[in-house]
């Protein structure tokens, strides 16, 4: 790229930062609505499983149970990232919304750790493991975790993925230098990147949160549309704990 190249495109990331104002926010979203209206649909059936799942599991296993649970506890706070997962998405905040996907994975999977390694300590003494030296991060909690090689071999390989997306890449500085991507944008491969992590990082974490109460997989699977929706969307690994 000449140096020229290299003002030119300084200048237009100037200007467009410039000239930004909050109602970017409400084009992008319009934008992005009207270009994949058909699927908004994948959003919220992630998020209706993600509840149905937790009323499943309070159907068979007592409330008292289920408050010394640290994964009950996160799982349930964690519904407000995958909330703002789509809200960013749809705003053009793609790289945000990997962020928060990975996080979402990473924070399941330490707390099927912590309930799996811990059980006789109290919530507050389970939420104080996630601090200190001894906190398992990434990959290497993963290969801790109690699953089936295959289930634990899917997991890190979406964890891995999820990690490609969130730190900077080739693929994101060259698309940068391209297109300078300085405010909210709306852009097609970015949305359905998304939408199909947003989907598998779902399965993922439905299948570890079951594989942990066994005995709800049945009520949840007989709700109302959710074997179909789960089958419709390729959710493999929550379909094959549930069966």
């Amino acid at each position: 790229m000449k140096e020229s190249d290299n003002n030119t495109n300084l200048d237009t990331r100037y200007e467009t930062l410039r000239s930004y104002s909050f109602d970017r926010h409400q084009r992008v979203f319009m934008e992005t609505f009207s270009e994949h209206e058909d699927s908004c649909t994948d959003w919220s059936e992630i998020h209706n499983h993600w509840i149905d799942l937790y009323r499943s599991i309070a159907e068979v296993y007592e409330s008292d149970y289920l408050s010394t649970q640290f994964l009950i506890h996160r799982y349930l706070e964690l519904y407000r990232n995958l909330r703002w997962i789509a809200t960013s998405v749809f705003s053009g905040a793609y790289d945000s919304a990997m962020r928060d996907l990975r996080f979402i994975l990473e924070d399941i999977c330490q707390a099927v750790f912590i309930d799996g390694n811990h059980q006789d300590l109290s919530i507050d003494e389970k939420y104080g493991k996630t601090d200190g030296q001894e906190r398992l991060r990434g990959s290497r909690l993963i290969s801790k975790l109690r699953l089936n090689d295959t289930h634990r071999d899917v997991i890190k390989g979406l964890y891995n993925e999820l990690n490609d997306y969130v730190h900077p890449s080739q693929r994101l500085l060259m698309e940068s230098i391209s297109d300078p991507k300085v405010v909210f944008f709306y852009n097609r491969s970015w949305y359905e990147d998304v939408l199909s992590l947003h989907t598998r990082t779902g399965d993922a974490v439905f299948s570890l949160v079951l594989s942990q109460f066994l005995n709800a997989s049945s009520i949840f699977l007989e709700k109302p549309h959710v074997e179909s929706s789960l089958i419709e969307m390729s959710m493999d690994l929550t379909l094959s704990i549930g069966k």
